[in-house]
């Protein structure tokens, strides 16, 4: 896989996370506004705020795809492009020694899982709220 195919499905993060981040806005929203006004039971304020938990992790795991996709394309096309990338991240304190130099598959599993977990936790995110939903009716 190339970097420049790798860092367009990584792409696809920006829409798990236009999907996930009004989600996060409206149950942070949500939560102290039916505390006061609606009285719903504690079960469904503890499910709504685990939504909020999930959409801030789901939030720091969008900033870390779109980096990573945004590296991929920076290095895309320069034969010593990985080699800059870990220089520049070792300088910053992001990564030890031992993990520069990996092969592009290994990065690649890395990249994917993050999107997937991102995806995951979207995805439990509405169902958090769902739930929340089923135990206020």
């Amino acid at each position: 896989m190339t970097e420049e195919t790798l860092a367009d499905l990584l792409d696809q993060g920006r829409l798990i996370h236009g999907l996930a981040a009004p989600l996060t806005v409206a149950t942070t929203v949500a939560v102290p506004a039916l505390a006061v006004l609606h009285k719903p039971s504690a079960g469904a304020l503890a499910v709504l705020t685990v939504s909020v938990v999930l959409g801030l992790i789901e939030t720091l795991l969008a900033l870390r795809v779109a980096f990573d996709a945004a590296a991929l394309r920076r290095m895309a096309g320069h034969a010593d492009g990985m080699t800059r990338f870990d220089s520049a991240l070792m300088t910053l304190g992001l990564i030890k020694l031992d993990r520069a130099g990996r092969p592009m598959a290994d990065r690649a599993k890395g990249c994917l899982r993050l999107l997937r977990l991102q995806a995951i936790v979207a995805i439990l995110q509405v169902a958090a709220v769902v739930a929340a939903g089923w135990l206020t009716v």
